[in-house]
């Protein structure tokens, strides 16, 4: 549905495995990267949660709808 995307239980579950954090942890620290700026939900709808909410990077959306056509424009 949504390209470049992330679901936020998706993220938690791998800070938990990778990084040792608790879910808490992990909420607490997706949070700071929506308010940051680094990501945000694909509607702007949602602070970060561990669920089936769907997050991407800020910058994601440039990426997505760079045709080669407009490559050379950049």
């Amino acid at each position: 549905m949504f390209a470049d995307c992330f679901v936020g239980r998706g993220a938690v579950d791998w800070l938990v495995e990778r990084e040792g954090l608790s879910r808490a942890e992990s909420v607490a620290l997706g949070q700071r990267l929506v308010d940051q700026g680094v990501i945000h939900h694909v509607l702007d709808e949602h602070h970060f949660r561990d669920g089936h909410f769907f997050y991407r990077f800020h910058g994601a959306e440039r990426r997505q709808s760079v045709t080669p056509r407009g490559l050379a424009h950049l």
